[in-house]
């Protein structure tokens, strides 16, 4: 993958402790505790509703935490706007995907790197020498990273792709921003067995080349295939830790989330 990675140490990239979120009398996360290690897959699941989406929005800084901290490489992070935080590496796709009608796969992609060049906006005013050479070597990039990754397609109008190249477009943009944590949300969300099959052999392959990685998944073949560490939520609050197979024994976890398993 592309950009600055940090070394494939398994160190501490991301750390939550108490991580809150109230919205008036609602409680969507409690008390939330999570570690993001680099080279890693975290899996985060829970039932509809138990504040998954809402863990995410709080690490990528799209909301403000109402009590708990948040640090990233030991320092933190509370309060970051996302686009700090994206430079420092902390990257993140949605659960519908947030794309920009009219551009095609590759300028969807290109624009992820748009966002971590600073000088960008002084080439394209003034038109100075270097604009169209740097253009020509982001598209070339953006290409290498949409290959890297099978999307076909790559100059067709982005919208009209299938929502399972979409989801594809959405996390090569966050990769060629070169992540040392990424945050994923839902990737695999209707995806076909063959396509959840290649996701699972994606993000795997992801996770080997630095980044941690914080992984929203209802696919329990996905998770169970690519989790290092599982972290379940119910209600806002973690109930259960461990390896997946450690998750899926928990007697809380089968209840609240897993259902009675076959025998």
């Amino acid at each position: 993958m592309t950009g600055t990675q940090v070394e494939a140490t398994e160190q501490a990239m991301m750390t939550a402790h108490g991580l809150t979120k109230r919205f008036g009398n609602l409680t969507a996360v409690s008390n939330v505790d999570l570690e993001l290690r680099s080279s890693s897959i975290t899996a985060l699941i829970g039932p509809n509703g138990a504040g998954k989406s809402t863990v995410v929005n709080l690490l990528s800084g799209l909301l403000l935490p109402s009590a708990g901290e948040i640090r990233y490489a030991g320092g933190s992070v509370r309060g970051m706007h996302p686009y700090e935080l994206a430079h420092l590496g902390v990257l993140r796709t949605f659960q519908t995907p947030r794309l920009c009608p009219g551009l095609s796969a590759a300028e969807t992609v290109t624009l992820g790197l748009q966002a971590h060049d600073r000088n960008s906006w002084a080439r394209a005013l003034f038109h100075t020498p270097g604009l169209h050479k740097k253009e020509d070597e982001r598209r070339a990039e953006a290409l290498a990273v949409l290959e890297e990754i099978d999307v076909e397609g790559v100059d067709v109008e982005v919208t009209a792709l299938a929502v399972g190249t979409q989801r594809l477009v959405e996390l090569a943009r966050a990769l060629v921003g070169g992540p040392t944590v990424l945050l994923l949300d839902e990737p695999g969300a209707g995806l076909d067995p063959s396509e959840s099959a290649a996701l699972a052999a994606l993000l795997r392959k992801i996770a080997a080349s630095g980044p941690a990685v914080l992984l929203i998944e209802h696919d329990m073949s996905v998770v169970m295939s690519v989790a290092d560490r599982v972290v379940v939520l119910d209600h806002g609050a973690v109930i259960a830790t461990g390896t997946p197979a450690e998750v899926s024994r928990n007697e809380a976890v089968i209840e609240a989330y897993l259902g009675p398993q076959e025998s």
